[in-house]
């Protein structure tokens, strides 16, 4: 499966993911929590999700009346995101754009989020810089994904090339090498590990 095929296995799983969502585990649990816990959105913040799927993270900001952009690749997913913000009457921006090439001014945001994309993305290096790009100096950035050494690669790796299953294409990215990345946009990070290393969480700050 190519880089953005991944887009398309998404686009085909929009109508259940929220539904796939009531089952999740702990360790999914965890992550998010962490991640809202350090994204911290304040009212009137401009803040961007990045892969924003069906709109998970955009809603609990928009909750916190930040000033909240969805972007995400895949049309499926946004028009499931539109429905829930619609029906909870929150009030977000959802866009269907690349990661790599974000659509907005140099300095645009406070914050921004991206959980569990940059495995999916071509050149996730290219991410990397035009998030430095768009965020203001001294804003926060959180950025998730499967850690390469975690149990669940061996499960992704198990599932897909010995029973076959159709799972999005994934690269396994090290945190030393993203970490490296991110220092050349500018970005000073922290570290945040979840349980049996199943997530590595960076809280990243644009100096």
């Amino acid at each position: 499966m190519k880089s953005y095929e991944a887009v398309e296995w998404h686009d085909k799983k929009a109508d259940e993911w929220e539904k796939m969502r009531i089952g999740i585990g702990n360790f999914t649990l965890e992550k998010q929590n962490i991640c809202i816990r350090e994204l911290y959105p304040k009212k009137n913040e401009k803040i961007l999700d990045v892969g924003c799927g069906t709109g998970f993270f955009a809603s609990k900001a928009a909750k916190r009346q930040a000033n909240i952009i969805g972007l995400d690749m895949s049309e499926n997913m946004l028009k499931v995101a539109e429905k829930i913000a619609k029906k909870n009457n929150l009030k977000i921006k959802f866009i269907k754009g690349n990661a790599e090439k974000l659509p907005f001014k140099n300095c645009s945001f406070d914050k921004v989020i991206a959980v569990d994309l940059i495995g999916h993305l071509p050149n996730p290096q290219k991410f990397i810089k035009e998030v430095g790009r768009v965020i203001k100096n001294g804003g926060k950035f959180i950025l998730a994904w499967p850690y390469s050494k975690s149990p669940y690669r061996i499960k992704y790796y198990f599932e897909k090339y010995i029973l076959k299953k159709n799972l999005p294409f994934t690269k396994w990215l090290s945190v030393n090498l993203v970490e490296k990345w991110l220092r050349y946009s500018s970005f000073k990070t922290k570290r945040i590990r979840t349980s049996f290393n199943i997530t590595i969480i960076l809280v990243c700050e644009k100096i």
